[in-house]
């Protein structure tokens, strides 16, 4: 239990990253393109995933890790899932209703989730 507490504190300041990437794209009129019918992706889901890669690869090196925009495969016992800017079209039109959400499974099964919605929290 101790380790779960650990992985939640960890992930939770690195959420807390992600959204200040986010935070200085909101309102700010973003890049967007589409990546099917109906998704959109902005330069800033791309900016927090990659702030999420490096520094959740580096505090949880023995942890697989898919993410949104990624072509990732989970492989391993803990694989933490990661949306890096969940809610884009809100994000994209100025709207508030977005999170940085993370998830962690252990053999399939979860055990661990952080959704930031706001950046100071």
């Amino acid at each position: 239990m101790d380790e779960l507490r650990e992985h939640l504190r960890v992930a939770t300041e690195i959420a807390r990253e992600a959204g200040e990437v986010l935070m200085r794209g909101w309102r700010r009129a973003p890049a967007v393109r589409k990546k099917g019918t109906y998704d959109l992706v902005t330069d800033f889901d791309l900016r927090s995933e990659a702030l999420l890669r490096e520094r959740m690869s580096a505090a949880f090196p023995r942890h697989a890790l898919v993410a949104e925009e990624g072509e990732d495969r989970p492989d391993g016992d803990l694989v933490w899932y990661v949306d890096p800017l969940d809610g884009t079209t809100n994000f994209a039109h100025g709207h508030f209703f977005f999170s940085v959400s993370l998830g962690l499974a252990r053999r399939g099964r979860p055990v661990l989730g952080v959704v930031l919605t706001d950046a100071k929290g």
